[in-house]
């Protein structure tokens, strides 16, 4: 995937979103006008040759396809299946959705984690050079400047840390990127359906909450005993390394199917 970015940088390609085409209201007609209007329609729906733009397309499709095909990594989900296993998470996807959930149930506790795989793609580079690590990285950039002048870093994936027992949840947001999972905000909710729930309703409720300080401004012995919080659950670089290489696997796996979609779409 991160290849696919830099190619894709590297010939200058313009992703453009196709006009989407209001739908008209429907208008009173006779009944047997209706019936000549279907007629006419169902005609129109029959599978015509291809049109030169909609070849061009398709063959553009193909392209692609084999390019992503080609790029692929061989095997690449050996490692993720050998931390799973190790891990105690099971993996919660399907296939042409953007979502994933890993879950583990330990002792009386319920851990999720949510991340989407869309953010390897959409997102915008962390900033590392904030004042939690300015301090102590400024000192280094000159030297790993030049080092890195060719290497392309992915982008941070959101991940959504929520630990559920029968009093309530504690809610952990947090940014991975670089195999580095950093804790931004800790929300605990009295219910664990206000955490969990995708709902608009439970949504308010959460926005309506007090979410605490930023974790960077909390006391460097509380920050330390929440890290070592998750660390006992399992939630530590180990995690942050699965999340960043299945997300990329699984981003590209995607976009091959998308596009074998839109392709089977323009032939159809």
């Amino acid at each position: 995937m991160i290849a696919r970015i830099a190619l894709r940088s590297a010939r200058q390609v313009a992703i453009r979103r196709l006009p989407v085409a209001a739908m008209a209201s429907a208008s009173r007609i006779p009944a047997f006008s209706a019936i000549r209007t279907f007629s006419a329609t169902t005609k129109s729906m029959e599978k015509l040759p291809l049109t030169a733009s909609d070849a061009q397309l398709s063959r553009v499709l193909k392209n692609e396809i084999n390019i992503e095909v080609e790029t692929s990594q061989e095997n690449p989900e050996a490692d993720s299946a050998k931390w799973l296993e190790k891990s105690g998470f099971q993996l919660i996807a399907k296939d042409g959705t953007d979502e994933i959930e890993l879950i583990k149930k330990e002792g009386g506790e319920v851990i999720h984690i949510f991340f989407s795989v869309s953010d390897i793609t959409n997102g915008d580079a962390y900033d590392f050079n904030n004042d939690e690590f300015a301090e102590n990285e400024h000192s280094e950039e000159a030297a790993e400047e030049e080092e890195d002048a060719d290497f392309i870093e992915a982008p941070p994936i959101r991940a959504n840390i929520v630990v559920e027992k029968a009093s309530g949840a504690l809610s952990i947001e947090s940014v991975i990127q670089s195999n580095l999972l950093l804790v931004e905000n800790v929300t605990p909710y009295e219910s664990a359906d206000v955490a969990l729930a995708n709902t608009s309703e439970a949504d308010f409720k959460r926005r309506s909450i007090y979410q605490g300080p930023a974790f960077s401004n909390l006391d460097e012995n509380l920050q330390s005993a929440l890290e070592q919080y998750l660390e006992s659950r399992g939630i530590d670089a180990g995690l942050a390394s699965f999340i960043s290489d299945y997300a990329n696997v699984r981003e590209n796996n995607e976009y091959i199917l998308w596009l074998k979609k839109i392709q089977n779409f323009v032939e159809a």
